[in-house]
C-alpha cells in the first residue's frame, strides 16, 4: 500500500522541545493512502492551538468527496 503525507498549511513543526523551542521537528502527521487521496479534493494538514502539550495538535481537511457519475447524461428514445 502507498500512502502520500498530504499538503501541510501554515506551519513547518508539529513538535518543540523547550520554552524558547531550542528544538522542533513535524513527527504528527496524517497519512492516507492513495485511494484516499484520489477521492478527496483539497486535503490538508491543518495546525490547531498548542496549549499544554509540546506537540501541536493537526486537523485534517478536505473539499468534496468525487463520487462517479453512473448516470448517463445522454438522451432516451431520441
Amino acid at each position: 500500500m502507498e500512502l502520500v503525507d498530504t499538503q501541510w498549511e501554515n506551519g513547518s513543526f508539529t513538535w518543540f522541545k523547550g520554552d524558547n523551542k531550542e528544538a522542533s521537528s513535524r513527527i504528527d502527521r496524517f497519512l492516507l493512502s492513495s485511494e484516499w487521496d484520489g477521492s478527496f479534493s483539497n486535503i490538508k494538514q491543518v495546525p490547531l492551538q498548542r496549549l499544554v502539550s509540546d506537540h501541536v495538535p493537526i486537523a485534517l481537511q478536505f473539499g468534496s468527496w468525487e463520487v462517479p457519475n453512473l448516470i448517463s447524461t445522454s438522451r432516451i428514445g431520441g
